[in-house]
């Protein structure tokens, strides 16, 4: 099994190894995934104040979905 080391920005020497890296790895993610879910949030909240402010928005969602659907269908 080869050896991973990870250096730190500026550092000549490795700071850890595999360990340190999967970790880091699963911190990242975590964090990604945090995002994700604020986005998915902020963006169901901008369609519903815009369904408000439109009402016909629903049905050109629908439309949306059903073309999108279509093209996957056939590309």
């Amino acid at each position: 099994m080869s050896s991973v080391v990870v250096y730190a920005y500026g550092c000549g020497q490795p700071i850890s190894g595999l360990e340190h890296a999967l970790a880091e790895h699963e911190r990242c993610a975590r964090f990604w995934d945090a995002l994700v879910a604020i986005d998915c949030d902020i963006e169901r909240q901008m369609l519903t104040r815009a369904q408000a402010d439109n009402p016909e928005l629903d049905a050109v969602m629908t439309r949306i979905a059903e073309l999108s659907a279509h093209l996957a269908e056939h590309p």
